[in-house]
């Protein structure tokens, strides 16, 4: 994320999170896992964002969270 946002800091969007109620990734451990928030590698990972990316705007991709039955 570092390295990116050097590159290209007039990001103006940024995917930080796909899926994370769909298909967790593996690694959501070693980024805090479920922690006390119940989210906190998902927090982590908004957080890391802000900082590189202070500019940019932070997205959550999920599908059907809106229309869920």
């Amino acid at each position: 994320m570092n390295a990116y946002c050097q590159r290209y800091p007039l990001t103006d969007f940024i995917d930080v999170v796909n899926e994370p109620l769909h298909a967790p990734p593996s690694f959501a451990s070693a980024l805090g896992g479920s922690g006390t928030t119940g989210w906190d590698w998902v927090v982590w990972c908004f957080q890391t964002a802000r900082q590189k990316c202070p500019n940019a705007k932070l997205l959550l991709n999920d599908y059907d969270i809106v229309n869920s039955k």
